[in-house]
């Protein structure tokens, strides 16, 4: 099973964002028709907000589970602050990304 950490899932829906708008701007230039052209368009950009918007959603857990990190370091007032905080998971396109831990 793939383990992604969620700097690798991050930076893959920046790539994967970049990779898809270069693939829509080649293909209008290399696409003959017009219904073709706007139909790649369409899909690639699609693609392209579906990625962003779930590296948005898995920064969102991650700053969740950040804050709740932080709440039960806080109320078990250790000195030192040096509590295990068990890892967490959140999903990024299907996958499980450990965050935390």
């Amino acid at each position: 099973m793939l383990a992604l950490s969620l700097s690798t899932a991050k930076n893959a829906a920046i790539i994967a964002v970049v990779v898809l708008v270069l693939l829509a701007l080649l293909s209008a230039k290399i696409v003959s028709s017009v219904t073709q052209k706007l139909i790649i368009l369409v899909v690639c950009f699609g693609l392209a907000f579906l990625a962003y918007s779930q590296r948005q959603t898995l920064q969102k857990c991650a700053d969740n589970v950040q804050a709740a990190a932080e709440a039960i370091k806080k109320q078990a007032d250790v000195p030192g602050g040096d509590i295990a905080i068990p890892a967490a998971t959140c999903k990024f396109f299907g996958k499980t990304i450990s965050v935390g831990g």
